[in-house]
């Protein structure tokens, strides 16, 4: 074996923001060979919680994927996790790359058809000068972009997937990690409180969703 230890670095989407983690392992008293059984004694140590193995994977430093069943003496031969600086980078997808939600409209017809839709958290980061966006980045970006018209902004509220009152100042990634708005059919909802038919009367023809209605009584929780 060229070595008997490798450095590894944690990256956790949620800690973004974050300095990463160094840690040194000791192969040979653990008897690693590969990356898997490097990944299986991280979890059964519990250095990272086991819920997140199957976000969970490698990359070296460049940035490139590195499969499990890689060899740990090849990865040191190579230069990688000889030292902190070409540490082995374990990176831990703990919060998708984007964010879903729905449009409802508090007076909208019960037939009225649900519209979803993504935004990805980049265009929230550059927005945000803590690293960690909030609800309301979100509701400013909506605005902003124009999905909405603004003198709406004092009529709209957010609730969970379930229903209960998410706050604007709630942090967007611990709501991700808890499952809220994750993906396409668990979604954030965005209450807004008036009839689409109303956008009609008031001549808005340049709204972007006018089209797309929904009922908030009518969703289903399926938590």
């Amino acid at each position: 074996m060229t070595g008997t230890e490798i450095w590894l670095s944690y990256h956790q989407a949620s800690r973004a923001n974050r300095p990463s983690t160094a840690q040194l392992i000791d192969l040979a008293c653990h008897k690693l060979v590969d990356l898997e059984d490097v990944l299986d004694y991280i979890f059964s140590e519990g250095f990272v919680e086991p819920k997140y193995r199957p976000v969970s994977y490698w990359e070296k430093v460049n940035g490139d994927k590195v499969k499990g069943g890689f060899s740990v003496d090849e990865l040191l031969q190579q230069g990688v996790g000889k030292c902190e600086e070409t540490a082995l980078r374990l990176v831990i997808a703990d919060v998708p790359p984007a964010v879903w939600f729905s449009y409802h409209y508090t007076n909208a017809p019960a037939s009225a058809p649900i519209v979803n839709q993504r935004v990805k958290l980049d265009a929230l980061h550059s927005a945000c000068a803590s690293g960690h966006p909030k609800v309301a980045h979100l509701t400013n970006h909506i605005f902003q972009q124009g999905y909405l018209p603004k003198h709406l902004r004092s009529r709209v509220h957010w609730q969970g997937v379930c229903g209960k009152k998410v706050e604007e100042h709630a942090d967007l990634l611990e709501l991700l990690v808890e499952g809220e708005g994750v993906a396409e059919d668990k979604t954030l909802r965005l209450i807004i409180g008036m009839s689409p038919i109303k956008f009609a009367t008031l001549g808005r023809t340049d709204f972007r969703c006018a089209d797309d209605h929904f009922h908030v009584d009518r969703h289903h929780c399926s938590c």
